[in-house]
Formats: C-alpha cells, structure tokens, sequence
C-alpha cells in the first residue's frame, strides 16, 4: 500500500484525480488501522479513492454498479486474487485483471486500460 499512496500523493501533487471509480477494500482492520494512521488513506481519498469496510463486499458479488446495462461487457481492474466470472460485482459479464496495487492506481489515475506506466505520463 506505501507504493500505491506514494503514487496517489505524486497525482495529488500535479491536480491529478482518478478518472474513473477507485474502491480500496483493507485486507484487515490491522492493515485498515496502519494505513489509517500513516497517512496512506487520507493520499487515497484526496485523488478519489473510497475506502470500504473490511469485509468481502465487492469480492463476493455485492458490488452495485449501477452504471451498467444488464449484460453489457465491461472490464475492471483488481489487486485482490478473485477474478473469475460474476466474482467481483455478481455480473459474468465483467473481465477482471489483476494488476499491483500500484498498477491498478495508475491505471485509475490514466483512466485507459491502454496505459503504459512505463512509457505513459499522467497529465
């Protein structure tokens, strides 16, 4: 987590705020506490992030995106281990990747999933 609020204080930094909707769910209220008390939540929340509880809401299913269509294909991106079909918002439709905390920042930063954090900037 130090690395993604690292990279969530540089955007901060330069204005820049994550394009697109960008959940944190703490693995633990250990892990909730820590990141909490050095900072890293707050780095979060000032580019857009929304913590959730520590509990297994979007990676059972329970996620509600009512900006979809039912049926419609759509992609997200994840640094949690639960990424088959219907898993993460209950919809089979959704493909979900997993990426590094610190990639799934940068691309919500970018919001394109086309973006190269190796050669791409943010601007």
């Amino acid at each position: 987590m130090s690395r993604a609020a690292s990279l969530a204080e540089q955007a901060k930094e330069k204005g820049i705020k994550s394009k697109i909707p960008l959940l944190i769910t703490p693995g633990s209220e250990q892990v909730r506490a820590t990141i909490e008390r050095d900072g890293q939540m707050q780095s979060l929340k000032d580019i857009g992030a929304t913590v959730l509880a520590n509990a297994c809401g979007p990676c059972i299913g329970q996620w509600t995106r009512p900006e979809l269509k039912k049926g419609e294909p759509n992609t997200i991106v994840s640094s949690f281990n639960r990424n088959f079909p219907g898993r993460n918002d209950g919809r089979r439709e959704t493909m979900s990747f997993l990426g590094s905390p610190e990639l799934v920042i940068a691309l919500a930063l970018s919001g394109n999933l086309s973006f190269n954090p190796l050669t791409d900037s943010l601007t």
